[in-house]
């Protein structure tokens, strides 16, 4: 099996969904410079505010940990909608965990996107 690079299914994401405006890269970039490997810009990392101290531990900082638990909610939704799709609609079982995920998924889009949700 022919393995992928993070590039190329980017590219092809980003093909599939007819994305022009290249926001996956730019996310994936300054995940990568700020992450990855050390270098000069990567301790901002840790810096909970632009010219304050590195931190390291816990967030103390509630931008910080906001950006942070706003950044994993908006992923889980995304994993949610793809792994639903695996699950037949007949499955009595997993009804329970599926009208429980579509009622966090609008509380969080409604926190989030207020706008986006907001009725006529």
């Amino acid at each position: 099996m022919k393995e992928l690079s993070p590039v190329r299914v980017r590219q092809a994401l980003d093909e599939r969904d007819g994305f022009t405006s290249q926001k996956r890269f730019e996310m994936y970039e300054l995940f990568s410079e700020l992450a990855a490997h050390p270098n000069m810009k990567s301790s901002w990392m840790m810096r909970p505010q632009k010219d304050g101290d590195a931190v390291i531990g816990p967030f103390m900082e509630a931008t910080a940990l906001e950006a942070v638990l706003s950044e994993m909610g908006r992923l889980a939704v995304q994993v949610g909608e793809q792994l639903e799709r695996f699950f037949p609609a007949s499955w009595d079982q997993g009804m329970p965990s599926r009208v429980a995920f579509a009622e966090l998924k609008q509380e969080w889009l409604k926190t989030f996107y207020p706008t986006a949700t907001a009725g006529p």
